[in-house]
């Protein structure tokens, strides 16, 4: 794209993203005022992945941040877990401001971040409601359990964000000789967090045979064989706990014993 065609879709785009965060802010002050109208909960919800698709097509990634946890609460709304009190709207109203300035800054021409702080309250209040741990059983069900329960709040409801934004989430198990482990820990992680978000740093599993294990929670846009492309370059174990956990198999009492073996890539999923 020449610099003119993108300036041109630039100013399109900020026609009509302007259109909808003010009528956004338009439906929040008539949402707080009658919390019962589904009508204008629907509204939102679609001005506001409009919005958000508009921002991905256009490289806008602070206001497709802003847009889908946006989203999110709504959908706690419309699905009645989260009722649209004065803090939820309050948190709505501020995530609009915050999209003001992202696209201000995105038509200057300036840095993506600077909306964090609002994508996280609105992600906390989206923990807050009810069921966030069945809705994480159901979309990822091979969770290894011993992750799962060390989870906060917040990092299930940047999970179930990121399952709803169409990205996949990994397990990512490193292992290495004790020696060695602190500087794989530090460039594992530090290639993961080019490829997407690292929702979790699960800590260590007992030393085995003079190593260590560690597990990174990856959720990314990356395609499956791109992640297990990844997986090799770094010598980690991908596994996908959207998956549910195989069953364990009966061993016949004359089958010979067998340890599984360390493999880096060779089993990328449960």
């Amino acid at each position: 794209m020449s610099d003119a065609e993108r300036r041109n879709l630039l100013a399109h785009f900020r026609e009509e993203a302007e259109e909808h965060v003010d009528l956004l802010l338009k439906s929040l002050l008539g949402l707080e005022a009658l919390p019962g109208d589904d009508r204008v909960v629907e509204d939102m919800l679609r001005r506001a992945h409009n919005l958000k698709g508009a921002a991905k097509l256009v490289g806008g990634a602070a206001l497709e941040r802003l847009t889908h946890a946006f989203e999110t609460i709504l959908s706690e709304v419309r699905a009645k877990r989260l009722a649209p009190g004065h803090d939820v709207v309050d948190a709505l109203l501020e995530s609009v401001d915050a999209m003001r300035n992202a696209l201000e800054r995105l038509m200057a021409g300036q840095s993506q971040e600077g909306s964090e702080d609002v994508v996280s309250r609105l992600l906390s209040l989206a923990a807050s409601a009810p069921g966030i741990d069945d809705r994480l059983a159901t979309l990822l069900p091979g969770l290894d359990p011993e992750i799962r329960d060390v989870l906060t709040e917040f990092q299930k409801s940047q999970l179930l964000l990121a399952r709803d934004g169409d990205k996949t989430c990994w397990e990512v198990e490193l292992e290495s000789p004790e020696a060695e482990f602190s500087a794989r820990v530090d460039a594992v992680y530090a290639e993961l967090k080019r490829a997407g978000d690292v929702v979790s740093l699960a800590g260590l599993s007992p030393r085995s045979n003079g190593h260590l294990r560690f597990t990174f929670l990856l959720a990314t846009r990356l395609a499956e064989q791109q992640v297990l492309e990844l997986a090799r370059s770094l010598d980690v174990r991908p596994i996908d706990p959207a998956l549910p956990p195989p069953r364990p198999r009966q061993k016949s009492p004359h089958s010979p014993k067998r340890w599984p073996g360390w493999s880096s890539c060779t089993s990328s999923k449960r």
